[in-house]
């Protein structure tokens, strides 16, 4: 981050600043108690199992220079420290981010969509940080806070932003929009994320079709040519919209995937003749092709050459738990649990029976989250999904399991077991796979079945996903 005052802060949030002077620097601005460091200015976010203001004063102790609170916190500032005091935190912490953005001529790219979105955000990062000096968002830092934080590390040298832009309830999207201010995006698709809150992939498409909207007249908006909604969603966008995928009405078309342990290799033919060749990505599962390909439509649009992007595109960093090899005496796990729902469930199993195994092809299925009323058909069709894409072993894990093994044994699968705790589910595949076995673990964060891999991989070494 480069200095600013607290006043420009106090002024940029709107807040009542007291204590000390409004011509004190600021080093950076901070929402985590833990990483304060002389010179920062503390931002107390009340959250569900936190509290931040209840960490002021060691705040202050570590050597912050300042501190953002609720006006409804009672208590004295300490001399030698600033208060900024606001109705609320998190909405001052947006409007910090946006004026501060303000300072800065960089070109924000945006990444949203139901699927995929931290690999596209880290496989663009790289193709572009080939060229230019890039700002990419931390992990998925891709909410309210996330957002805002990232905007907040800006620097003179920064030509590019990469950000991260998530949702799970209407409306929080075009917050973060009015924040960033991307002039590019890319909408990587429209699938059965957060049903709880959307109802219905019509739901889904109007939260995140808001980029679409959102994006200015000389923008560009990259989207997938297969999906439906996303060709919809471009056609009602003032920006030039840019559609990739297997279609060949794209402009971007993909075809020859293949996948194996060792990374997805795809061509690509554009109206560019330079950029029609074949690519290679060192992740696991022919959807990457897609993700790859947005990277590289990206790349082509910011004058980058075809070897850079190739570079770039070896060089990604890539992100845990999606689709993270383990091996472990001779059985391959395939770490996919970050997040689950329906499409990206399906594309992991797809996977699954797209590599070369020796042994059996064994589904450890979780837990998807935020389904609302569509809980059971959805575990159903995972389940009639895993046998109709050649399954050897359902394991089915949470407290849906039974619903996703049912539909296992009616489509055929050889070998169904249920459990309600990873732990469990973990004991038996431990004591069950055999070497030439590839074991894929997916399902939604609130059920963490990572540990699976966890206890595999103290066994085991992570071979990443070479």
């Amino acid at each position: 981050m480069e200095q600013r005052t607290l006043k420009f802060f106090a002024d940029a949030c709107e807040g009542e600043l007291s204590g000390a002077d409004g011509g004190v620097v600021v080093d950076r601005v901070c929402t985590d108690s833990r990483r304060i460091q002389r010179g920062d200015l503390f931002v107390a976010i009340r959250g569900e199992n936190f509290d931040g203001h209840a960490f002021v004063h060691e705040c202050i102790r570590k050597g912050a220079v300042g501190v953002v609170v609720c006006s409804d916190e009672e208590f004295e500032a300490p001399s030698e420290a600033g208060i900024i005091r606001v109705d609320d935190t998190i909405t001052a912490l947006g409007r910090m981010a946006s004026t501060y953005r303000n300072d800065f001529d960089v070109r924000v790219i945006a990444i949203a969509g139901s699927n995929g979105k931290t690999t596209v955000k880290e496989l663009i990062a790289s193709v572009v940080s080939r060229s230019y000096p890039v700002l990419k968002s931390v992990l998925s830092f891709n909410n309210h806070i996330g957002v805002p934080v990232t905007l907040l590390q800006l620097e003179e040298r920064h030509e590019v932003a990469v950000i991260e832009l998530g949702t799970n309830h209407p409306g929080e999207l075009k917050g973060l929009l009015e924040i960033a201010r991307p002039e590019v995006g890319v909408l990587t698709g429209i699938g059965r994320e957060h049903l709880e809150f959307f109802e219905d992939l019509d739901g889904v498409a109007k939260e995140e079709g808001i980029l679409a909207e959102y994006l200015p007249a000389g923008g560009s908006l990259f989207t997938s040519a297969d999906c439906r909604r996303c060709i919809e969603i471009a056609e009602h966008s003032k920006s030039l919209a840019i559609m990739v995928g297997m279609s060949g009405s794209g402009d971007w078309r993909i075809s020859g995937v293949h996948t194996g342990f060792d990374g997805t290799e795809f061509s690509l033919t554009t109206g560019m003749p330079v950029y029609n060749r074949r690519y290679r990505v060192p992740m696991i599962g022919g959807h990457q092709a897609l993700n790859a390909a947005y990277a590289v439509a990206v790349g082509a649009e910011l004058g980058i050459s075809p070897d850079q992007i190739q570079r770039g595109l070896e060089d990604c960093e890539r992100p845990p738990m999606r689709m993270e090899l383990i091996e472990c005496d001779g059985v391959r796990l395939l770490n996919d649990a970050y997040n689950a729902n329906v499409d990206s469930m399906r594309a992991a199993l797809e996977t699954l029976r797209d590599m070369p195994v020796s042994g059996r092809r064994i589904a450890v299925l979780g837990e998807m989250a935020e389904l609302g009323n569509t809980v059971a058909d959805a575990h159903a069709e995972i389940g009639g999904l895993a046998g109709g894409l050649g399954v050897d072993v359902l394991i089915a894990v949470g407290d849906s399991a039974h619903i996703t093994a049912e539909a296992g044994r009616a489509a055929g699968v050889p070998l169904v077991r249920e459990f309600v705790s990873p732990s469990t589910a973990a004991e038996f595949i431990m004591h069950s796979a055999a070497p030439g076995d590839t074991v894929l673990i997916k399902a939604s964060r609130v059920l963490r079945l990572e540990r699976i891999g966890e206890m595999m991989g103290r066994k085991g070494e992570v071979a990443g996903n070479r």
